[in-house]
């Protein structure tokens, strides 16, 4: 029976009472069509809801869209889908970069070098009442090869600067490259986010703790095949593949480290995807 729940899981029909976070990039000119049509898919088959519930108990299946940079494609394209369908969102955004084309290592055949991320005017378009704003850091760095002092600033001065540039509380931060030390998570809890989420492809369960919540990376490119398997759940295996090769440590992992008291020195690979 134990097997039969675990495979289950694995191929996503396991989660009708879980969350699924999804998280997108960006929605370029030639993707918004695309993008249009997995926003219709997912309010006409799941709940859509802030990433501030995730956790919270509910009936069926529920999503939660995140985006990663703050590509200003997220403003132009995205932004008046999700206002036209009312699906809220967060969108995690490089604090020291905006305005500018992003400074970090991008793959050289992604339309995504080409972007720009909003300046903070663009930003303060983005409505409260349905978009949240988070942070990703000051300087998109990996995490996991900066000293604990290094990524204390990363999380406490992109806070403190997006707060102050938009005027309204900012509790959500996204890892870059999904890599960082498990300590990330308690020094991104002393600094005042209630959630962090990494690129972990694992689903939020009912009083799951957000701090270390997992994610699946989607595009709009996606066939609608693809997206509603991930959207489901099914493509948890790959956690699975990548625990079973030493790639990754897992996000339930290191909070069961944190609570014991014993991961201040570990590592936490939340993935490899490009954060």
């Amino acid at each position: 029976m134990r097997v039969a729940d675990g495979l289950r899981g694995l191929l996503g029909r396991g989660c009708r009472d879980e969350c699924v976070v999804l998280y997108y990039h960006g929605a370029s000119d030639q993707q918004v069509e695309r993008f249009r049509q997995q926003m219709k898919w997912l309010a006409a088959h799941t709940t859509v809801i802030p990433l501030s519930r995730a956790a919270e108990a509910g009936n069926g299946l529920r999503t939660c869209i995140t985006f990663d940079d703050g590509l200003d494609s997220v403003r132009r394209n995205a932004l008046p889908v999700l206002r036209e369908l009312r699906l809220p969102a967060t969108v995690f955004v490089v604090a020291g970069n905006l305005g500018r084309r992003p400074a970090w290592s991008i793959p050289a055949n992604s339309s995504e070098r080409d972007e720009v991320l909003s300046s903070a005017e663009q930003l303060r378009e983005f409505p409260p009442e349905l978009i949240e704003i988070g942070s990703h850091t000051m300087t998109h760095p990996n995490l996991r090869k900066l000293a604990a002092v290094e990524v204390r600033r990363e999380l406490a001065v992109s806070k403190r600067m997006l707060e102050e540039m938009l005027d309204r509380p900012v509790a959500s931060f996204a890892v870059p490259f999904g890599e960082c030390h498990a300590e990330t998570f308690t020094l991104a809890a002393e600094a005042g986010y209630r959630a962090v989420v990494t690129c972990e492809p694992r689903t939020v369960r009912p009083g799951d703790s957000l701090i270390g919540a997992g994610r699946f990376k989607v595009t709009p490119d996606d066939s609608m095949l693809e997206f509603r398997l991930k959207v489901v759940g099914a493509y948890r295996w790959r956690r699975l593949w990548r625990n079973l090769r030493g790639v990754s440590v897992g996000a339930e992992a290191t909070a069961i480290a944190l609570a014991s008291g014993k991961a201040a020195s570990g590592t936490a690979t939340e993935g490899a995807s490009r954060g």
